[in-house]
């Protein structure tokens, strides 16, 4: 069964963009930011975890927080 991410709002998208691709907030920040950026252009849960290399479990984790 594959995850699905909620559809974004335009506000949500933006912010989630600007964290994705910050230089200087808080790593665990990006890092999530860029899971939830991943899902919502359609990648896949083993996809995002090799492209972030993590465990796929961690990008679950916070896929399913959402």
């Amino acid at each position: 069964m594959a995850l699905r991410v909620r559809a974004l709002t335009v506000e949500e998208r933006k912010e989630i963009e600007r964290l994705a691709n910050a230089r200087t907030a808080p790593a665990r920040s990006v890092e999530r930011a860029r899971i939830v950026w991943a899902a919502a252009q359609g990648e896949r849960v083993p996809a995002i975890a090799r492209q972030l290399r993590l465990g796929a479990d961690t990008v679950r984790l916070w896929l399913k927080r959402l």
